[in-house]
């Protein structure tokens, strides 16, 4: 059966501006994001990337020019990356666990002309800003250390950016085969690729995702794990904005704070990763955990040895995805697949097409190991290449 929201979302449509500028006309004062204390409709997740957006036009920042960003999890994070977009800018999402050589390598590798900085990693820029002659500026959260020193680049405080103004930017100035993002892959066979990603990338891994697991805009997906990180970033908070769901969105993963953040949020769905899988595992029985309105979690992998038990403590559904920053979720393991095939991450849906095949691309019967093929079936759903490495590509 075909996903509802891809009629919903054609491919033309799958740029932030225009996601944006439909969720708030349909949304309106409907909540987008619970932060802390606060509550963001998505009235206002419009107008502060439009403020983001003509900001950051004023700083001489056009189509096309690239900015790292180097901030840990918090509104602006979103504001920045979308406010870029809007404009169609270029954000360079950092692991902020970078610094010394590796953050040069990022900085410099993605020509990065700007970069976003938390105070709290000024001092790895400093450290390095000598070694980056293409720099031109940097936005700053939190209050830049005294002994610190930005290598004579102008410095601008990034609650500047939400002074501009909240006007419409044209949509069609952005086109959802322009590139949107650069992300970095992990690194394990060589030196970390930049993955350039149309807009329609993350917009069709949320539509995925919201539609395959039924996700609606009663939902409130709790986000944890780190903005950089497509997880947090296209499989939430994408999935979220495609169904006009709601972001909870936390500082990082906390053990202690989980249930009583799900609990004070409504969350109704979470991720997980490997190890925090065992960790919530582990954790001693709460009131938060027993009172809680999570209905799903998607985990990576599926915990088969703890599947059945976890679903019954915590009356949830787990879903899985096979996927990789490259593409997309090949395969999903959704709400409605048997118990049965929980030891997998699912079977390819209506965007992908797979084959297994051996050293010879010959297709291979069921039980054989070789490697996957996959072809997209929806355009702009994959990667436009590593950056500056068309031989890798």
């Amino acid at each position: 059966m075909k996903n509802p929201l891809s009629t919903r979302y054609p491919i033309e449509h799958r740029t932030i501006g225009r996601m944006l500028a439909t969720q708030a006309e349909a949304q309106g004062e409907r909540p987008w994001m619970l932060w802390q204390d606060q509550t963001l409709s998505y009235a206002e997740l419009e107008r502060m990337t439009n403020r983001y957006a003509h900001s950051l036009q004023s700083l001489g920042i056009r189509k096309g020019d690239h900015m790292a960003v180097l901030l840990p999890n918090g509104p602006a994070f979103l504001w920045l990356l979308w406010g870029l977009g809007k404009i169609g800018a270029v954000a360079v999402p950092v692991n902020t666990a970078a610094k010394g050589e590796l953050l040069r390598y990022f900085i410099e590798q993605s020509d990065s002309a700007w970069i976003a900085v938390d105070a709290e990693f000024a001092p790895r820029l400093a450290s390095i800003v000598h070694e980056l002659p293409g720099l031109r500026g940097v936005i700053l959260q939190g209050g830049w250390p005294g002994d610190v020193q930005a290598g004579g680049r102008p410095v601008i405080d990034i609650g500047e950016l939400a002074r501009g103004s909240d006007a419409p930017l044209p949509l069609d100035a952005v086109r959802a085969s322009d590139m949107h993002l650069i992300m970095y892959t992990s690194g394990t066979t060589g030196p970390s690729k930049g993955v350039m990603s149309p807009h329609s990338q993350g917009h069709g891994v949320g539509i995925s995702v919201a539609g395959n697991f039924g996700y609606t805009s009663d939902d409130v997906l709790y986000v944890c794990l780190p903005l950089f990180h497509g997880n947090a970033l296209w499989y939430s908070s994408y999935a979220a904005l495609a169904a006009g769901a709601a972001v909870a969105l936390a500082p990082r993963f906390s053990a202690s704070q989980f249930w009583p953040d799900i609990a004070r949020y409504g969350a109704t769905q979470f991720n997980s990763l490997s190890a925090m899988t065992n960790i919530l595992w582990k954790l001693p029985p709460t009131p938060e955990e027993q009172g809680s309105r999570v209905r799903q979690a998607m985990m990576v992998p599926v915990p088969t040895a703890i599947y059945d038990d976890f679903q019954q403590r915590y009356g949830v559904r787990i879903t899985s995805v096979y996927a990789m920053t490259e593409n997309f979720a090949m395969t999903l393991f959704t709400p409605e697949d048997p118990d049965a095939k929980a030891g997998s991450a699912g079977k390819p849906r209506d965007d992908v097409r797979l084959r297994i095949v051996d050293d010879y691309d010959e297709p291979l019967p069921a039980g054989e190991v070789g490697e996957i093929c996959m072809h997209a079936t929806e355009p702009g759903a994959m990667m436009l290449g590593y950056y500056k490495m068309p031989e890798v590509t």
